[in-house]
Formats: C-alpha cells, structure tokens, sequence
C-alpha cells in the first residue's frame, strides 16, 4: 500500500506536467506509481488531489488510465472526477460521467446523485434534475436535503416555479430535513408564481419550526410582497428583520423600495433609502432604480436630479431604466427642460435611448405646449434609428 508521502509526490509530479497535457505523459507518470497494480486507496487520494487542483484534463487523463487498466473504480473515484468538472462548468461530461456509473453497475450514494443534480442546475437541465431525483427517492439510498435543494433551484432557474413549490413538498414528504436553504428555494419560487400569501406562509412556517429565517429568506419573501404590489407586507418582513436584528442588504433593500414605490409609497420608499446609506450599506443601480421610481410616480423631478448627482458622485453606473424613471418623473410635473436634458444626458452616456425614455421626452414637451422641441426630438430618434410606437 502507498504511503502518504508517496501519494504527495505522485500528486507533484503530475501538477508539474506542461500544459498542454499529452496523455502519454500522465499514462506513463501512473505507470510509474502503480508498479504492483490497483491500490484504492492511493487512487482515491491522487484522484481527489487532482479535483482540487481545477486541472479538467489532467484528472479526465488520470481518470481514463484507471479504467484503461480495469481498475475497480467505485462511487468515490466517479464523485471526484464528476466534481471537478463542476468546478470547469463541465456540466455535460459530469452528466456522461454519472450515466457511466449506472452502466459499470457501480454502487450510487447521495453524494454521486447531489452532483449529478448540480450540473442538470448550472445547465439549465431541469427535467434532468427531476428524473435523478426521482431515481435517487426510489432507490435505497440514505439521502439528506442538499439533492432537493438544488432539484428546488434548478426549477426556479429556468422559471419552472410550480415544480419547485412542488418539488417543496415533496421535501417534507419524503422526511428530509427542511434547511434555510430549502426554504429560500420555495420563497424564490412564490415570487416568480404571484403567490406572496405562500411567501409569507412559509415564513410563519419557518418560525414555528427550529429552521431560523435569515436575510436571503426574508428578501426573497419582501420580493415576493414587491412583485404583488403588497407594499404592507414587504415593510412588516423588513420592519421583522430589524427586530430579529438582521442586516438587510442591497437586494433587502431594493425590493423593499421596490414595493413601496409601485404602490404610490414614495415617501417611504425614499425613507429607506436614507436609511440604507446610513446603514452603510452600498446603493446598487437596482436600488437607485428603485427610489427613481417612486419618484416619478410622484413627479418629483428634483428628486430624481438629486439621485442621479448621488449616483455619479459614488460612481454608481446608471442604465436605460435609471434615465427612463427620472423622464418619467419629468413628464408626469411638465418639466420639459429637464427631461430634455436627462436625455441629452442619456445619449451622451453609454447608455442606448430607447423608445419609452423619447416618448417620455416627447409628451413632457407636448403637456408644456413645446411643439417645436417635440418635433425635434421625434427627428432624432428617427435620426438614431429608435423605433417608434403608438405613444410616440
């Protein structure tokens, strides 16, 4: 049996092959360490090492000299090597190596169905995910959460949210221990769905069980509230995660503006605006996208002046919908000159004018009596090649 020592050394000598690999040296490198044949143990340990290192094609190399050489690779040598081509975003060779376990008969754990559940998620493979885990429930094989899990995000990444919540229940079905994380999935998942009253449901859940709720629970549920127009709600999650002592971050805070804003709530929504900078917490462009809007559903034109100052003195990049909320926000107080030029401003950045930001534009010249201007904004869109529509 190798030694320890030994192992490390074969490891070195094969990190120190020159790039790029030729098989032929990692075939002769095992040769050499494999003198008296299969050892296990030692192949376990190199294959792993190498997993660790990223280096894709040197373990796929070592990997192919096993079985060349009819060793006996077992479920641990396969979740290695099916490991690390997660890590390289090799999702499909992880897949090929897992259906290879199923065909050499070799014994699955939770372990092998976890990662090959992970790559049906990084590659959007939903259905996949599915089938395994459904597999892996009919088969005899002790399982925790973490396959459901990722089965749970797999759905909600592709939009699937129906199959995530069902994929929720199915969790507690099958009696695996419901985490944070499972949790999250399910919270997510009501957001895409409209199902806010769900959301707060499994918070309420949550708290009568041992799972503690955390930030990116509680976001995803005022996210949840946000996309409904449930502005009451988002604010009493978020007034909860105070209390819980929770630090809300950029994302808390940008649903929870969100949410106010769509629902008239500007003042509220400016006002945790405030507190999100006194909390030291960084404004994103999503956030200040947020407290742009509620701007200009109120017409507060000085306000969006003000935060767009804000976003170029902390270097905060502004997009389409930055510019679009504070024309917006123009039009609605008949503001021309300023919408005029917050556009102005709009095609000098590199951000590329679109139909709503002119329109905006246009009607704000148009509520003020300003035909000529109107007209000469209509010019340059055709100028620019911007597509008009029935607004415009």
């Amino acid at each position: 049996m190798m030694t320890d020592g030994h192992i490390q050394q074969v490891l070195q000598t094969l990190l120190l092959l020159k790039v790029p690999l030729q098989a032929d040296l990692i075939y002769g490198a095992l040769d050499d360490t494999f003198p008296k044949g299969p050892d296990p143990r030692a192949s376990t340990c190199i294959l792993s090492g190498l997993a660790k290192s990223r280096a894709l094609d040197l373990i796929l190399h070592a990997f192919s000299w096993h079985e060349m050489n009819k060793y006996e690779l077992n479920v641990y040598h396969y979740s290695a090597v099916i490991a690390a081509c997660l890590k390289a975003s090799a999702w499909m060779k992880s897949l090929q190596l897992f259906g290879s376990m199923a065909t050499s008969e070799v014994q699955l754990n939770a372990i092998s169905f976890s990662v090959a559940i992970s790559a049906c998620e990084k590659s959007g493979n939903w259905k996949k995910g599915l089938y395994l885990l459904s597999v892996m429930v009919q088969s005899k094989v002790d399982f925790d959460t973490i396959p459901f899990n990722t089965a749970i995000s797999a759905c909600n990444k592709q939009s699937q949210w129906e199959n995530a919540l069902q994929l929720f229940s199915v969790t507690a079905q099958n009696q695996a221990e419901l985490d944070t994380t499972t949790y999250g999935a399910a919270i997510s998942a009501t957001k895409q769905g409209g199902k806010w009253e769900l959301a707060l449901q499994l918070c309420n859940l949550m708290g009568q069980t041992a799972v503690q709720s955390n930030v990116i629970t509680s976001t995803c549920a005022i996210g949840a509230c946000e996309a409904a127009g449930q502005w009451k709600y988002a604010m009493q999650l978020f007034s909860e995660m105070l209390q819980n002592k929770m630090e809300p971050n950029d994302m808390t805070f940008s649903a929870a503006i969100g949410a106010c804003g769509k629902c008239d709530q500007w003042e509220k929504s400016l006002g945790l605006f405030i507190l999100m900078t006194q909390s030291r917490v960084e404004p994103t462009t999503i956030t200040f996208n947020a407290a742009m809007s509620s701007c200009a559903n109120d017409g507060d034109s000085e306000g969006v002046s003000r935060l767009l100052s804000l976003m170029t003195s902390i270097k905060v990049d502004a997009d389409v919908i930055t510019f679009g909320a504070a024309i917006s926000a123009c039009q609605r107080c008949r503001d021309w000159e300023t919408a005029v030029l917050f556009l102005s401003v709009m095609q000098r950045s590199e951000v590329e004018s679109d139909t709503m930001a002119f329109s905006a534009a246009i009607s704000a010249c148009v509520k003020n009596s300003s035909w000529q201007h109107a007209l000469q904004l209509f010019s340059v869109m055709a100028y620019d090649k911007v597509e008009c529509d029935t607004t415009t």
